[in-house]
């Protein structure tokens, strides 16, 4: 399976070589489980690695009252869809992290009509990068099953994705402590998270460059059940924005001091 450039713009300006020159690197990303007044921070594997998938199964149509004479799609996705939860229940250690979701399933239709074709579209995680060719072969393999199973034919166009972003330790611990030394001027709460499911592109960064990605609250303030990121109706606390710029802000002055104080000690040696 080819590899395709996932969107987000990281991977292509990794291989560009813009930032060969670049020691350190730092991000936020804004959540709404908090206010702004929350800044979260975790260290080693952080966000997941993620990939996306799209199985279009083809049977043989009919009518709904002669079922013996068509390979009913929509049961074969069905079947597709329910076997796929075995591989984080039955295949993957129970020490790992995994997660398998569809999140569309396409069979327009009438009631009387047994369509011919499905479309289903998920996305695969993990929290280890050894997982993303297993998910993979998994997911090839229900399929396969699935199309003997039922007498139908597929295509599955699978597309691996970001990898799984590593907060680098040393650089996460500066960064919390350069944090606490700011707590209660611009943000009250500085907190050490779990993994997060999530995945981004800011993991090609990491991969190559020390550094880590934190987030900040930006639940709004009249919301108590806010949606999260990605939906549609997705709201932003815009005092987050200021609360992203301070802390990025106490980072690179710190870091950037601590560099120089270096080259000064260097010299006078």
């Amino acid at each position: 399976m080819q590899k395709k450039c996932p969107p987000g713009g990281a991977q292509e300006l990794m291989e560009s070589g813009t930032l060969s020159d670049i020691d350190e690197i730092y991000g936020i990303h804004v959540v709404p489980v908090a206010g702004p007044e929350v800044i979260g921070y975790n260290k080693g594997n952080a966000f997941a690695g993620s990939s996306t998938f799209t199985l279009t199964i083809k049977g043989l149509g009919g009518h709904a009252a002669s079922p013996h004479k068509t390979h009913d799609a929509l049961i074969a996705g069905t079947n597709f869809v329910n076997t796929l939860q075995t591989i984080v229940s039955r295949r993957i250690d129970p020490s790992e992290m995994g997660v398998v979701t569809v999140g569309s399933f396409e069979a327009p239709g009438g009631a009387n009509v047994i369509q011919d074709k499905v479309i289903i579209k998920g996305t695969a995680r993990y929290l280890n990068d050894e997982l993303e060719q297993f998910m993979y072969e998994e997911i090839e393999k229900i399929a396969k099953s699935v199309a003997v199973g039922f007498d139908i034919t597929y295509d599955l166009d699978y597309q691996f994705g970001y990898p799984v972003l590593y907060n680098h330790p040393k650089q996460t611990d500066n960064v919390a402590s350069i944090l606490r030394e700011s707590k209660g001027d611009y943000f009250k709460h500085l907190i050490e998270i779990p993994a997060v499911t999530g995945s981004e592109d800011f993991a090609y960064y990491l991969k190559e460059i020390p550094g880590t990605f934190f987030v900040v609250g930006c639940k709004p303030e009249h919301i108590d059940a806010p949606y999260m990121n990605h939906h549609p109706k997705f709201e932003v606390n815009e005092d987050a924005l200021l609360v992203a710029a301070k802390a990025l802000g106490d980072i690179a002055i710190n870091r950037l001091s601590t560099t120089e104080q270096k080259q000064h000690s260097y010299i006078n040696q």
